[in-house]
Order: C-alpha cells, then structure tokens, then sequence
C-alpha cells in the first residue's frame, strides 16, 4: 500500500531594508520629478494602459512622477545604486498609489504598466511589492535616520543637539522588542548598521557630549566584528550630504 505525503514548505520572504540609509539621495530626485512638472494635461495619459484612470489628475501626477524618476536615476551623475533607487521608488508607490484603494494597483503593477507606457525599463528585475507591515518599518526606519540628520543640523547650542538625541535614542529603542527576539532578519540588520553610523558621527562630531554608545540587540554585533571600516565610511558619506544639504539651504 502506498501512502501518498503532501510536502508543504514554508518560504519566508525577508525584505532587505538596505536602501533606507540613502533614503535621502532618492528623496532628493523624487523632488526634482515632482518640480520638473509644470503642465498636467490628462489627454497624454495612455489610456490603453491606465484606462479611466487617466481622468484623474492626482494619478497622472503621480505617473509622471515615476516617470521622471525613472529618467533621472537611469541619466544620474554621479551614477546611483538603481537597485537602491528602485526599492525606494516601490516605497513611493506603495505610499501613492497602492494605498490609495480607489486605483486598485499594487506596486509591482503599477510599475511595471508605467515602464510599459514609457518605453523606459530602468527598474525591471528591481520592482518589489511591499506589505503595510513591511512600508510601516521602512518609515520607522526612516523617522531613525531623520533624527540623526536633525541633531547634525542642530546648530550651535549644545542643548538643542543633546533633545534631539533624546528622541534619536528613543526611535532606537523601539526596535529593541523586534530585535532582541529575532535578531537577525534583515530589518534588525538596517538597525544595527544605523546603531554603527550613529556612534561613529555622534563620536567625532561631539555633537552632544551626554551622548552614549547604542547598545546592540544582536545576539552578535556584525557592525563591531566584520563592518567597522563600511560603517565609518557610510558615517562620513552621511554627514558629507547633510553638511552639503545645509549649506545650500542656507547659501
């Protein structure tokens, strides 16, 4: 008698945060699609592809958006990490377009339509579609590293930098549940690289001399043992764009 067994396997999708540290560099030219827009005429939406959708002109913003993106990103000098640069634009579109029920597209698909419509593939092979869990730890992340760059751009008082780092450490410790438990998936990975970036500018800028070490809620700190050297130059690149951000916006 032959017993017949069904395998199931269980296959866990891990999303890699790893663009989240450049978030910045990707926000910055998305502003720069968004500004290049200076006429929205509906009747240039192909309607092969988006359908009625192309009557809304909060989407067909938002198409030309992505379309800017993806121009500036596949032409950018310096040259940018497009997988970075995609894996930001999926968080853009998830934000815009897949949460927005009424247009009834995910990430992926969207995406891939405009690409299509376009004739411009800069992000095949680099789409990712995005759970609310998964956009919801990318913007905590996110909200990390804002809280760094605002005690950087602290000005002079001591005093200003010093609360700031009260609620960068504060963000930090909201990981520590997460990571502590399951400490090596992918997002504990992004909040132990940001914990290596952070006590390194935090060291050489004396910033806030109350400042104090971020623990790490690895089981084993990869950042110490095997990333130092990566850590510090990513720490240094960090501070070189903020310092760049600043001066031009006060120049």
């Amino acid at each position: 008698m032959m017993i017949k067994m069904k395998i199931f396997i269980h296959m866990e999708y891990f999303y890699n945060y790893n663009f989240v540290s450049s978030y910045t560099k990707y926000e910055t030219i998305k502003d720069a699609s968004k500004a290049d827009i200076t006429v929205l005429n509906t009747n240039e939406c192909n309607t092969t592809i988006f359908g009625e959708n192309c009557s809304d002109e909060s989407f067909f913003r938002k198409c030309l958006i992505a379309k800017n993106y993806l121009t500036l990103i596949k032409d950018h000098e310096p040259p940018v990490d497009i997988e970075h640069a995609c894996k930001y634009l999926s968080y853009w579109a998830y934000q815009e377009v897949a949460k927005v029920s009424k247009y009834k597209y995910n990430v992926s698909t969207f995406l891939e339509k405009l690409m299509k419509s376009e004739i411009l593939y800069t992000c095949t092979g680099y789409i990712e579609n995005l759970t609310e869990e998964v956009f919801s730890e990318i913007q905590k992340l996110i909200e990390l590293h804002k809280s760094l760059a605002d005690i950087l751009t602290s000005g002079e008082k001591e005093e200003d930098a010093c609360q700031r780092n009260k609620k960068c450490v504060e963000l930090y410790e909201g990981f520590k549940n997460t990571c502590s438990l399951n400490s090596d998936n992918p997002l504990c990975n992004e909040v132990e690289n940001f914990r290596g970036t952070y006590n390194h500018i935090m060291y050489v800028t004396n910033k806030c001399k109350e400042f104090k070490y971020l623990p790490s809620y690895q089981k084993h700190s990869k950042v110490s043992s095997m990333t130092t050297p990566i850590v510090a130059l990513s720490a240094i690149s960090f501070v070189s764009f903020i310092t760049y951000k600043v001066n031009n916006y006060f120049s």
